[in-house]
Formats: C-alpha cells, structure tokens, sequence
C-alpha cells in the first residue's frame, strides 16, 4: 500500500472520519473546468446523449449476465473514474438492481502515486463499493480473483480506441487466449479524450489531483511524467508550470508523459527553446 493508504489505515481508528475525509480530499483536484475547457450547452448536451448511450449498454449487458456477475477493474485514472460514475448511477436508478455493490479490482502498487491512492479510498468511500485490493501483474491477480470468485463472469473495464492495444478492440469481447477466460465490457471504448473531461466537469466527479499538474495518463510514478505538451515556460522568470490536462489540445499525446523520460526531456528541451524564441520575437 502506498503511503497516504498506509497513514490511512493506521490512523483510521484513532482520527474521526470527517477528518479522515478532509486528509483523503486534499489529494484530489478541485476544479470543474478551466480557463479553456468550459462545457457550454453543446457540451452539456454531449454527456447527456453519451449518459444515455452507457445507460442503454449497460442495461443490455444486463440481459446477459446478472448485475451480481460484473465486476469493475479500476486503476484511480480519469477513464475508470468516469465509468464508476457512470455504473453507479445507472443501479441508482434502477430499483431491482440498486443494492448491488459491484465488486472493483483495483491492483496496487509500492510505485503507485499518493494522489491516485486517495482517489480509490475517496472512491471507496463515496459510492460504497466493494474493493478488492491486490497486488501482482494483472493477469495472476485476474486469475485470482476469478478463482475466488467463480461468479463473475464480466469485467467492466475503462478502455478507450487510443488507449494501447484496444484500436481494434470490441465493446464486448472475451480475453485473449492465455488470459483466464472472462467478457471483457469496454462502454468507452469510442469517447474521446474531451468527453471523459466534458462529462468529469458537468458532473462534477471527484479526480486525481494530478491532472491539474500537467499528467494526462496515469502510470506508475517511474514512468509517469507531466505531458510537455503541456508545458508553460517563462523565459523571464525561467518558471516551468503546466496547463491542466483537460487543456490538451490534441488528444494523440495523451500518453506522452508515460513515454521514456529522455524522449519527454527532449520535447521540453524543444518547447523550451520555442518559448523562448517568441519572447526574443516580441
């Protein structure tokens, strides 16, 4: 468990929870929109229609295979968060299915970011979910979990057609051979990049801190660095900031805070040298 899960669960017992509440929220981020990123009523209407569209998937998933039979595998990320939002509001508004807690695979680990911790406790405290902690490469603790719990036979996932390996992805479709055997269930997989923000904002979802620091896809800390294309670099004071995530403009460098750390010092050595060459031009 990562430092904050540790204070945490050390000092639940002796802190009250409204306390423990406010340590848990001061790892999250705090605002609904940004200086460029506003969802008008185009946006509005957006998440409405894609709201709609999740719930109608969800509910012919649920034809398939019984609400008890899912289970959510969540990583603390935008995505995840976003279709945990989703999933609890759907058996929200369905009755005969609202006391269901959906079991959430959340595999952690001793590299794992502070802030992303404390959106999977924030997460868990928030919708009420059933958490199932592990540690391991995802495909040993998969087969785990499916042996411990032979009912599941769905695993919701918070995929999209960018994300690596899932261009050709199905919606619904079963693991790979070698995989132990299970329907994976992608609602994302054709949301964009903007939607997951636009949808994040309107509905105001709790979310990892760090995208207000520049991070546009969530790794581990060795391998995840705020995206330079992001960067802001005052010549003048020579201060490096960075745009919120949800200010990226084009979406096909989402991942590149999660590529190798000499390839992103090269793209801030280069949007460096650029910045400072439109100050000299002014």
């Amino acid at each position: 468990m990562t430092n904050i899960g540790h204070l945490l669960h050390c000092v639940s017992k002796q802190i009250k929870s409204s306390e423990r509440d406010a340590l848990i929220s001061s790892f999250l981020a705090k605002a609904t929109e940004t200086e460029n990123v506003k969802p008008d009523h185009c946006a509005i209407r957006r998440v409405e229609r894609l709201e709609k569209e999740a719930f109608a998937f969800f509910a012919q998933a649920l034809h398939i295979y019984q609400a008890d039979e899912w289970m959510l595998s969540f990583n603390g990320g935008k995505d995840c968060t976003v279709l945990l939002d989703l999933l609890q509001a759907f058996f929200k508004r369905n009755k005969c299915i609202s006391h269901v807690r959906v079991p959430v695979l959340y595999i952690e680990s001793d590299d794992s970011f502070e802030e992303v911790e404390a959106v999977v406790l924030d997460c868990e405290r928030r919708y009420n979910i059933e958490l199932i902690r592990h540690k391991g490469c995802i495909k040993d603790v998969l087969t785990q979990v499916l042996a411990e719990r032979p009912e599941i036979r769905a695993v919701f996932m918070g995929s999209r057609r960018t994300d690596p390996y899932c261009e050709n992805l199905n919606a619904m479709q079963v693991t790979d051979v070698g995989w132990p055997s299970v329907m994976r269930i992608s609602p994302l997989l054709d949301w964009s990049y903007r939607d997951i923000w636009y949808y994040t904002f309107v509905r105001q979802v709790p979310y990892c801190r760090l995208y207000e620091q520049g991070y546009t896809s969530l790794g581990q800390k060795h391998n995840t660095m705020p995206n330079p294309h992001l960067r802001m670099f005052d010549p003048i004071t020579r201060a490096v900031t960075y745009k919120h995530a949800a200010e990226l403009t084009d979406a096909e460098f989402e991942r590149a805070g999660r590529t190798k750390k000499d390839y992103v010092e090269s793209c801030e050595k280069e949007l460096e040298q650029e910045n400072v060459e439109a100050a000299v031009a002014k």
